[in-house]
């Protein structure tokens, strides 16, 4: 009898694993299938949203701008592929915009939605990306709100949030008397750091290059090598000079950007700045608030706007709250 109940214990365990099994099995198959569903939802999402993407640049009329909210699919990427480039088969020929799950090319040209065009569209601008990638896109990883504008047949497509960056770039401020535009102004008085030379003709910009710095970041080698510099014959009066230049530069920013904004990062390349002083940035971690500063406080996507000056690529960064944009 015991023999029996040991038997029918073994026998219940047995068919309890089995139920566990298929059980597991089953999850797992429902999973794989809804990812699969997933998936082609996503596709059909982002082809929608790119036939009406496509609809409005072949409409827009030369001066017009129109705003469009895009809402789905999230996370992706919208690309664009000029008529010279090597553009996904479905555009062969012609200028072509892709929404796409990754900013992998290849893997967007075979999976992602794509779409000829007859002329050559420009995504973000001819200067502004976001900060992971050196690809032009716009990702919607949220609502957006989509500006097209056409300017003299090209059309521009934008967010709200880099035409606010464009714009806030083209401020006037004072800058060593003259009125000039926040662009022209950060861009001169980068002058003032290519003009400063040792007693031996070593230039500060190439000493920048040589520990990686390079112009986009001057100004942070400037601060942390101001006694090695001293030590290699830079005349201390002329660099007393140009902070004095510096912070005149600075004060005007902080002036111009604290009347638009209570919160703000912007990084030029004599260093980073937020309301009310500079910061240091390798001491206290600047490149934090572009990369993953914390999302759940409101602060809208980092950019990155690209200029060459000299010769150099010079980037300037910027991010601020999103109440700042209302």
């Amino acid at each position: 009898m015991r023999k029996k109940g040991i038997l029918i214990g073994e026998h219940v365990i047995n068919i309890i694993i089995a139920v566990l099994a298929v059980v597991v099995l089953a999850y797992l198959g429902i999973q794989l299938y809804n990812s699969y569903l997933g998936g082609k939802t996503e596709l059909k999402q982002a082809q929608a949203t790119l036939d009406m993407i496509v609809g409005v640049v072949e409409e827009i009329k030369p001066g017009e701008e129109i705003t469009k909210i895009i809402t789905s699919p999230r996370d992706w990427y919208l690309l664009d592929f000029k008529k010279r480039e090597n553009s996904p088969d479905t555009c062969f020929g012609e200028a072509c915009l892709c929404l796409c799950e990754t900013l992998d090319i290849n893997d967007c040209k075979k999976n992602g939605a794509c779409k000829g065009i007859e002329e050559d569209v420009v995504v973000g601008s001819e200067n502004l990306a976001y900060t992971d990638s050196n690809l032009f896109y716009i990702k919607f990883d949220k609502p957006q709100n989509l500006l097209l504008f056409n300017k003299e047949k090209e059309v521009f497509i934008n967010t709200q949030d880099s035409r606010f960056f464009e714009n806030m770039l083209d401020f006037e401020i004072n800058f060593e008397g003259e009125s000039k535009k926040i662009i022209s102004a950060v861009l001169a008085s980068v002058d003032n750091y290519l003009d400063i030379k040792s007693s031996a003709e070593d230039s500060l910009l190439e000493l920048s290059k040589k520990e990686g710095y390079g112009l986009t970041s001057i100004g942070e080698f400037y601060r942390t090598r101001r006694e090695y510099l001293v030590n290699l014959g830079f005349d201390a009066d002329e660099l007393i000079e140009l902070d004095a230049k510096n912070e005149a530069l600075f004060e005007e920013l902080r002036e111009k950007l604290d009347g638009f904004c209570s919160r703000y990062f912007i990084k030029v390349p004599q260093g980073l700045i937020s309301e009310k002083y500079l910061m240091q940035e390798r001491a206290e971690g600047g490149e934090v608030f572009f990369k993953n500063y914390q999302e759940e406080v409101g602060w809208t996507d980092p950019l990155v706007y690209k200029i060459e000056y000299s010769g150099e690529l010079i980037e300037i960064k910027f991010r601020m709250l999103e109440s700042c944009r209302k």
